[in-house]
């Protein structure tokens, strides 16, 4: 898995470039596409959609607007081509919105300050309470390894939400016992009922024996329920690496 370093050196080693704040502003989602396509100003977009409250959520925060507007982005839907990047991708490629069609490239250096100010804006708020959280994943444990460390991870204290992303199609479940580098971003949220704790980019998390608290016989009983002799969910306890957090994806 690619290391993480700093970002900010080599960004502001590029002739003529801005700081990441800049060039988060200016990022069009469609600047790179197959077929002809407005413009999509990502941050223009994101703010204009920021409700009163999330704005004043994140004033209280201490945070920027640019950064609660990374937060707000992320869950509108951004982490679908912020985060292949955020885990070691050049680029990513999606489809124009409602049709999927054209096709459209974003890469990592045009991508790379909306992660620098996301992981910023994280960096920020307090760690999350502590509580169990869930997350449902279409990786294996033989893909993600005994540590799983790169991008962002999203994960909630809804047992049920996590659990209805794999049901069917299997996959694995996380349970996350412990932490310290998650952090609630509910408040920024366009979903707010999900409550949503985002582990930031550079995070560690290692694979532990399941705690019988945590992975009760009603869980495994519930996740037998959900899953397919075709399709099945592994469970997966994991806890935050002592080392926390560790700066940006390049």
């Amino acid at each position: 898995m690619r290391a993480l370093v700093l970002l900010t050196a080599c960004l502001l080693a590029r002739p003529g470039a801005a700081g990441p704040v800049e060039d988060f502003e200016r990022l069009d989602k469609y600047a790179h596409c197959s077929g002809k396509v407005d413009a999509y100003m990502v941050y223009r977009r994101n703010l204009a959609l920021t409700p009163k409250a999330v704005r004043d959520a994140g004033v209280a925060a201490g945070l920027s607007v640019q950064e609660t507007v990374a937060i707000f982005g992320w869950t509108l839907g951004d982490f679908e081509f912020i985060n292949k990047v955020a885990w070691g991708a050049d680029n990513v490629t999606f489809g124009v919105e409602p049709f999927g069609y054209p096709h459209c490239t974003l890469y990592k250096a045009e991508l790379a300050p909306y992660i620098e100010v996301l992981v910023g804006a994280l960096s920020k708020l307090p760690p999350a309470a502590p509580g169990t959280l869930w997350r449902g994943s279409k990786r294996t444990l033989d893909r993600l390894g005994r540590a799983i460390k790169g991008g962002f991870d999203g994960t909630s204290r809804n047992f049920g939400s996590a659990l209805n992303f794999v049901k069917d199609s299997g996959g694995s479940l996380w349970a996350v016992e412990s932490h310290s580098s998650g952090r609630d971003i509910s408040m920024f949220s366009d979903k707010p009922a999900e409550g949503e704790v985002l582990f930031p980019a550079g995070s560690e998390l290692d694979v532990v024996d399941c705690s019988p608290s945590v992975v009760t016989e009603e869980v495994r009983r519930r996740v037998r329920a959900a899953e397919t002799p075709a399709a099945p969910i592994e469970i997966i306890c994991l806890k935050g690496a002592p080392s926390g957090s560790r700066a940006i994806v390049v």
